[in-house]
């Protein structure tokens, strides 16, 4: 075969390979039909250079093997046709994956989901264990009644203590230290619209992500099952014993549970706090008083059954009639907006 011929065709191969297979990777379709040009350009610059170098325009009827072999012509082999259409469907198989607006290379990156937007909950829940409690009706703080708690602090972190008021109510409170669940959820599945090539190192990043955050996830819903298991073991026989103190002290667990508010914060964003006395607020011991307001800024919520709020008054306490209402108040007002407490 003629040098020409041989230049003008590896030419062509050349330069019209990388160039479509640039615009196929690039989805340019501009680049890519440039490439399949430069592909024909060549053969026909190599059909051109066998023309000149003497071969006559007529050639005798091909055998059917040498039909088979060169091709109608004589001068194009079919082969030559192959890859021209091989790389326009795999082109318009990539196109027709994405659409004329898809996101640029450069920006397909899936962002991060925030966790459920709540803040730590810091609670100090304390109970009544003086013998008036039940001469005025107050209610008794059960186990079950704190689960709605619990599984806010599965959700948000945070804390709860547990007190008594007695006779001598300036006890250690019971804690229990609920560490807050992986901060992020899982990347967003990134949009398989665009370069389906960037698409798929996308989703291959989202699905190590997603699987490393179920571990996370899983991992803290263990420990935190312990946790629970644990501190539930500490208070039940506490909270079933029968209120028979003979005074109540209610400025001592106040004091206790201002301290419990007032220590360093370990949360990265400020907690909410909160303290649930339930109580007739009638306090015959006469412990020195908590300056009012509350020096932590605590929110006080008071339980209790009867309708005068005794000794709390310079407080301003938020009262309720039943726990279950003090409780469902919490959910409402520190739970993550618009999600449901369910256990992740």
């Amino acid at each position: 075969m003629n040098s020409y011929i041989v230049f003008f065709y590896a030419l062509g191969l050349g330069i019209g390979t990388v160039a479509a297979t640039f615009g196929m990777i690039l989805v340019e379709p501009v680049l890519m039909f440039t490439g399949v040009a430069v592909w024909y350009a060549g053969c026909i610059l190599a059909y051109a250079a066998e023309r000149a170098a003497g071969t006559p325009p007529q050639t005798p009827r091909p055998s059917a093997p040498a039909r088979r072999t060169t091709g109608r012509a004589g001068h194009v082999r079919p082969g030559d046709r192959v890859l021209p259409v091989v790389l326009a469907l795999i082109h318009f198989t990539a196109v027709g994956c994405g659409s004329s607006d898809a996101v640029p290379a450069d920006k397909q990156v899936a962002h991060l989901i925030p966790a459920p937007a709540c803040a730590p909950v810091d609670i100090a829940a304390i109970p009544d264990k003086s013998r008036s409690g039940p001469a005025n009706r107050t209610p008794e703080l059960r186990l079950d009644h704190l689960a709605p708690v619990l599984d806010l602090l599965r959700v948000c972190g945070g804390q709860l203590a547990i007190g008594f008021i007695n006779e001598q109510s300036n006890r250690p409170l019971t804690r229990l230290y609920v560490p807050a669940p992986p901060a992020l959820r899982p990347l967003a599945r990134p949009d398989m619209e665009g370069n389906p090539f960037l698409a798929a190192q996308e989703l291959e990043r989202y699905r190590d992500d997603s699987t490393h955050y179920a571990h996370e996830r899983a991992r803290h819903r263990v420990h935190v099952d312990s946790l629970i298991e644990d501190f539930s073991r500490r208070i039940a026989d506490a909270l079933l014993a029968p209120p028979e103190a003979g005074a109540t002290d209610v400025f001592s667990v106040l004091a206790r549970a201002e301290h419990f508010h007032a220590e360093p914060s370990i949360w990265p964003s400020p907690s909410v706090k909160i303290t649930v006395l339930i109580t007739d607020a009638i306090d015959t011991v006469g412990a020195p008083r908590v300056p009012a307001p509350l020096p932590s800024g605590a929110q006080l919520l008071l339980v209790s059954g009867i309708p005068d709020v005794g000794v709390l008054e310079p407080y301003h306490p938020v009262r309720f009639e039943s726990i279950e209402s003090a409780i469902r108040y919490v959910i409402h007002t520190y739970g993550p907006q618009n999600q449901t407490l369910i256990q992740p």
